[in-house]
């Protein structure tokens, strides 16, 4: 069932945790990618080895038998919790460093021998990075006042794809590891198609979906109060 929904937030980070935590994001991220390149390289390997002496080779399907042998077998780093559309997805990409089509094309047309994949393919974040972004999230840091954004525009279940991608895993897990102090912290906030047209109590508006620091507290109850004494003044 399709869910468009959305999510928001700004996180301020104390000053002493603020470098920490964006390497901390850095270093996921950028080990994965690492991981990522070295299967790559390693399923190129196969590819070709599994080609040599044969006329009129299968590449694309050789390539599809290959990764889902690692999704079912050993899982691999194409596998995710949604399996069928991240392996498309996977798959895609895996085409694009192989052959710079998509799997599409590669299916229909068998392109020829692959070439390897290269380290540029697989970029590495910096700690120039100010804005981090994929398919379905970016986040921003703002390092004058130590506040970095988490911001999932509206689509079909943007904010189950933006949580399990490498960069929401990265985030989280880096902001779980932060020693929140007085003035820091706040709150991710969001919504979606059926929570907007409820008629139930609470619903409609705007969810706080996670509360960080004391300054997230200090949001999440000033906003309870608020719609609490709008409730009373229509009483």
């Amino acid at each position: 069932m399709s869910c468009y929904e959305w999510e928001h937030g700004e996180i301020v980070i104390p000053t002493a945790e603020w470098a920490p935590f964006k390497k901390h994001l850095r270093d996921h991220v950028n080990k994965h990618q690492e991981r990522l390149y070295n299967e790559a390289i390693e399923i190129y390997g196969k590819l070709i080895a599994k080609a040599k002496d044969h006329r009129g080779f299968k590449w694309y399907h050789e390539l599809d038998a290959i990764m889902n042998s690692r999704v079912n077998t050993t899982g691999g780093l194409w596998r995710t919790q949604v399996i069928t559309p991240r392996y498309q997805v996977r798959i895609g990409k895996m085409c694009k460093y192989l052959w710079g089509i998509g799997c599409g094309t590669a299916e229909r047309t068998n392109p020829g021998r692959p070439r390897k994949p290269m380290k540029k393919d697989f970029p590495m974040l910096t700690n120039r990075e100010t804005v981090i972004r994929n398919d379905s999230v970016s986040v921003r840091f703002l390092d004058t006042d130590h506040t970095v954004t988490w911001n999932v525009p509206e689509n079909n279940h943007a904010c189950e794809s933006a949580h399990q991608s490498i960069l929401g895993q990265a985030f989280f897990t880096a902001i779980d590891q932060v020693n929140f102090t007085r003035g820091s912290g706040g709150v991710i906030v969001g919504n979606d198609e059926y929570n907007r047209d409820s008629y139930d109590e609470g619903g409609g508006g705007n969810t706080t979906n996670r509360i960080f620091g004391p300054r997230g507290k200090d949001i999440a109850e000033s906003v309870r109060l608020k719609r609490a004494t709008r409730r009373y003044k229509h009483a």
